[in-house]
C-alpha cells in the first residue's frame, strides 16, 4: 500500500505545511498520522509520531498507539475510555516483546525486564503501579459493575503520550536484542 500521493515524502510535506498553518492560526488541533487531533504540544506530538514510526521495532505496539490516537480524535464523539485501553495495550505489547521469557501480563514483563536488564526497582515499581491503576478491578481496562469510569480528554491524552514514551524507551533501549 503506497501513500496515495506521488510519494510518502509529499504527504509528510503536506502534513507539515498544514500543521504550520494550524499553529500560525492558533488552532487547538494538529495533524498526526492522518488524524486531526486536539494535541498541540510539540513534544507530545513527537513522542506519538516516534512510536508510530516504521523504525519502531514494535509493530503491535504501534498499531495500538495508532488506534488510541484514532479513538481520541474521533469526531464528533471521541472514545476516551477505549483510547486509554489501546494505549495500555501498546505498553503491554512493547513490554512483552522486550522482556525475555513468557510474560502473561504487563506487570510480569516489567518484572522480567527489571531482573534481566537491571532496571532500578523503583522505576519498575512505578511502571507497575501506573499501569496497574489502569488494569485493576475498579480501573479502566476492567470497569466492573460499579459506576462507569469517567475519562476526559486530558487523562486520555496523558495516557497516550505516556504509553508512547514508554514504547519509545523500550524500543530504543531493548529493541535491538531480537
Amino acid at each position: 500500500g503506497g501513500c496515495g500521493w506521488d510519494s510518502c515524502d509529499h504527504r509528510q510535506e503536506f502534513h507539515d505545511a498544514l500543521n504550520a498553518i494550524l499553529e500560525e492560526e492558533g488552532s487547538g488541533y494538529r495533524f498526526i498520522n492522518g488524524q486531526i487531533t486536539p494535541i498541540t504540544n510539540e513534544l507530545e506530538i513527537s513522542s506519538i509520531e516516534q512510536s508510530l514510526s516504521s523504525q519502531n521495532s514494535f509493530i503491535g505496539a504501534s498499531a495500538h498507539i495508532e488506534k488510541a490516537l484514532e479513538l481520541l480524535s474521533k469526531k464528533p464523539d471521541p472514545d476516551y475510555l477505549n483510547s486509554v485501553k489501546e494505549s495500555i495495550l501498546a505498553a503491554e505489547s512493547a513490554a512483552k516483546k522486550s522482556a525475555p521469557g513468557k510474560n502473561n501480563t504487563l506487570a510480569d514483563a516489567v518484572d522480567s525486564l527489571r531482573i534481566s536488564k537491571g532496571l532500578h526497582k523503583s522505576l519498575s515499581d512505578s511502571w507497575k503501579k501506573m499501569f496497574g491503576y489502569t488494569s485493576d478491578a475498579d480501573g479502566i481496562r476492567h470497569a466492573g459493575s460499579g459506576e462507569p469510569v469517567e475519562i476526559d480528554f486530558a487523562f486520555a491524552k496523558y495516557i497516550l503520550v505516556t504509553c508512547s514514551a514508554f514504547v519509545n524507551y523500550l524500543a530504543e533501549e531493548f529493541g535491538e536484542d531480537e
